[in-house]
């Protein structure tokens, strides 16, 4: 589909708000599996990446 032009793929670093978006979904997602269920599907997600510190100049 990328290659016919049907859909437009870019780097997901260009669109933070989606990123921020997939990462709220997948939390959700994991606090929405049952405690019961197999544990090793139920992982974490990596931490959250902090803004870089403003360069002192």
């Amino acid at each position: 589909m990328i290659a016919d032009g049907s859909i437009v793929a870019r780097p997901g670093d260009e669109d933070p708000g989606a990123i921020a978006l997939m990462r709220k979904l997948a939390e959700k997602s994991r606090s929405r599996w049952p405690q019961w269920a197999e544990p090793v599907v139920r992982l974490g997600l990596p931490e959250k990446k902090k803004p870089a510190a403003a360069a002192k100049g």
